[in-house]
């Protein structure tokens, strides 16, 4: 009897050993890199619009074997460093026990053996068609539309693929990855990059824009509606003399610069000149706008805006960024000036006309 309760005591002992041990949530890492003798081999988490977070490390020993432990290994992006050499790993986050075997130099070209990933098993094959680097762009959409893994659809058209040429491929991919993760911190990045790329893309438009404001170049069109709706259009107008003028009821410049813009316009509408204002009034502030109008006795029918304020669109193409800003128009719809004022102004008008 006293044999049977020492078992049984002995038994429940082990049985609450086992139950109380923590579940073992590590991954290892390991392999054998030829040529990575003694090195310090790193794993960085690779997050988007963040720096890189080094999760693991380990010390290769005299023939390049090296082990390491990851706690709590999470789905994503990673980069094995060793040496100089930084190949990326694409990971579920299911992983136990991956092994990568290479030479040292063959990481960068991704001539490796990996187990223990699908995803990382996935983009090395990939990525190791293209030693070089360069994917085709169409074999990128390509990938990234049928590949099994969304992670690495992700990556590839993030690092790939311009966002701004490309909208049906990111979309796609970001749906998929957005049910395949919907908790991943990898989103929020990611949308961030998105933003990015659409402000930098908007921003480029505008230089682009910028770029071809200047004398001798034709002026952009703008169709914009005046204060009774009706829309007025810039290239409507080919055949006289136009001066835009940029200008809000707002803005006190403006409005002191208005009595020489009227007798300007006095003196030569009868000879093909008109004006073309454009207001950088905003939304609730179209009446300020037409009493101005009245007030300053801007007589010309060509009064528009879009009520935008700053972020007026024709303002933003002629990169205007302070206010009065005009622009002189040939007969062709050609800048001939710009910024011209009083004198200066009607000397330019004089100009024209003496060309004919």
């Amino acid at each position: 009897m006293k044999n049977i309760l020492k078992a049984t005591m002995f038994i429940l002992v082990a049985i609450l050993a086992f139950q109380c041990a923590p579940p073992d949530n590590s991954t290892t890492i390991s392999g054998n890199i030829d040529g990575a003798a003694n090195l310090q081999i790193f794993l960085d988490k690779v997050t988007p619009a963040a720096p890189n977070k080094s999760v693991a490390k380990a010390d290769a020993d005299t023939d390049g074997a090296f082990e390491m432990k990851v706690e709590d290994f999470e789905p994503g992006l990673y980069i094995l460093r060793v040496g100089a050499q930084q190949p990326m790993l694409v990971f579920s986050g299911k992983e136990k026990d991956v092994h990568i075997r290479a030479g040292v130099r063959d990481l960068s070209i991704y001539n490796y053996n990996i187990t223990g990933s699908k995803e990382a098993n996935i983009y090395q094959s990939f990525m190791s068609k293209y030693p070089n680097g360069r994917i085709p762009e169409p074999e990128v959409r390509n990938f990234v539309d049928t590949t099994s893994s969304s992670m690495i659809g992700m990556f590839m058209a993030f690092t790939r693929l311009r966002v701004e040429t490309n909208k049906p491929t990111f979309d796609k991919i970001t749906q998929r990855f957005a049910t395949d993760y919907p908790n991943s911190p990898y989103i929020a990045g990611y949308n961030a990059l998105v933003e990015q790329a659409k402000q930098q893309a908007k921003e480029k438009a505008a230089r682009d824009a910028a770029s071809k404001i200047k004398v001798g170049e034709m002026a952009p069109d703008i169709a914009l509606p005046s204060p009774d709706g009706k829309v007025y259009k810039l290239s409507d107008l080919k055949g006289q003399i136009v001066l835009i003028d940029f200008w809000a009821s707002w803005c006190r410049p403006c409005r002191i610069n208005n009595p020489a813009l009227v007798r300007t316009y006095n003196k030569y509408k009868d000879k093909g000149f008109t004006v073309y204002s454009v207001s950088l009034d905003r939304q609730g502030q179209e009446k300020r706008w037409t009493d101005a109008i009245k007030k300053d006795n801007l007589t010309w029918p060509y009064h528009v805006s879009d009520l935008k304020f700053w972020q007026s669109a024709p303002a933003q193409t002629y990169g205007v960024k302070g206010i009065p800003k005009t622009f002189l128009l040939d007969k062709d719809g050609k800048i001939a000036a710009i910024n011209p004022k009083g004198p200066m102004l009607d000397a330019a008008i004089d100009r024209i006309l003496n060309k004919g």
